[in-house]
């Protein structure tokens, strides 16, 4: 764990450092929403707003360190939220996160990640790897120029359907 801690920490470093003139939407938001299994929205209790995390692994995930305060459930396939509040999944799409698992940085630019194992659902006992799939982790150092997509459960006021 320790390992891919060091690898994710020093590829947000890398993608950091080169992006440093793309920090937010400026311009058109081209933002379009999505059905990616694969992520999930980090809450402290169902329904709440909170930050996204991508399945590594069959119960293995990763987020923004700064997002420890809501890493207690894992909701995927999440409904469109309702008058800017965030709706909760199903419950056979909710996964409770292993605290004793969390490895996190808190500590600025290349220091805010974490990762951590989800538990299997507690109505049907699998993993969220195994239902919702995965992505595999590259261990590459991307190139400048290299295109790269973000997924997650961002903030949209102009839009509370996107909201969360």
């Amino acid at each position: 764990m320790k390992a891919l801690s060091l690898i994710i920490g020093s590829l947000l470093a890398l993608n950091v450092a080169q992006a440093t003139e793309i920090k937010s939407i400026c311009g058109v938001d081209d933002r379009v929403p999505s059905s990616d299994p694969k992520i999930a929205r980090l809450v402290q209790s169902q329904g709440d707003g909170g930050c996204t995390a991508t399945m590594i692994g069959r119960t293995c995930a990763i987020t923004a360190g700064h997002c420890k305060s809501v890493m207690v459930l894992a909701e995927f396939n999440t409904p469109m939220s309702k008058n800017g509040n965030a709706v909760g999944s199903a419950p056979e799409d909710v996964y409770e996160i292993d605290q004793a698992s969390i490895t996190y940085k808190n500590g600025g630019q290349g220091q805010d990640y974490a990762v951590f194992k989800i538990k299997p659902n507690a109505i049907t006992g699998q993993y969220p790897g195994d239902v919702q799939g995965n992505y595999n982790v590259a261990f590459k150092t991307p190139k400048a120029g290299d295109r790269l997509r973000i997924t997650g459960h961002g903030v949209d006021y102009s839009d509370p359907e996107r909201h969360l």
